[in-house]
């Protein structure tokens, strides 16, 4: 028996489809609160460290900076935050010193670097 591309494709076309649509349907278990992204010096715009997104179930309490590795983060770019929810930066690995509040859509810099977060609904 002989198959061609065209002949494989088709049916696993369908079937991604029907995948996707049934992964559709599925209620958010665990519902988006909070994307920020993480950069290594001041302003929002040099050394990039990558995108944090945090789900309900990842609010933990204190958080720091270096247990996810990333150790010297001297800026926040705040991408979105759900309402009723609450991002504050701190200069301690404790979130107990310099609380800064963090706003959807704002660059929070700290030249001595952030150590630790607390996000909360």
């Amino acid at each position: 028996m002989h198959f061609t591309a065209a002949t494989l494709f088709v049916p696993l076309s369908a079937l991604s489809l029907a995948l996707g649509a049934a992964a559709a349907a599925v209620p958010r278990q665990d519902p988006h609160i909070a994307d920020f992204r993480s950069f290594g010096l001041p302003g929002c715009a040099q050394d990039n460290q990558g995108v944090w997104t945090f789900t309900q179930s990842q609010l933990t309490g204190c958080q720091t900076f270096a247990s996810f590795g990333d150790a010297d983060v001297q800026s926040l770019l705040v991408g979105d935050i759900s309402d009723g929810c609450s991002l504050k930066l701190y200069t301690d690995d404790a979130c107990s010193e310099d609380e800064l509040q963090a706003a959807s859509g704002s660059c929070q810099s700290q030249a001595d670097g952030f150590k630790s977060f607390l996000l909360s609904c």
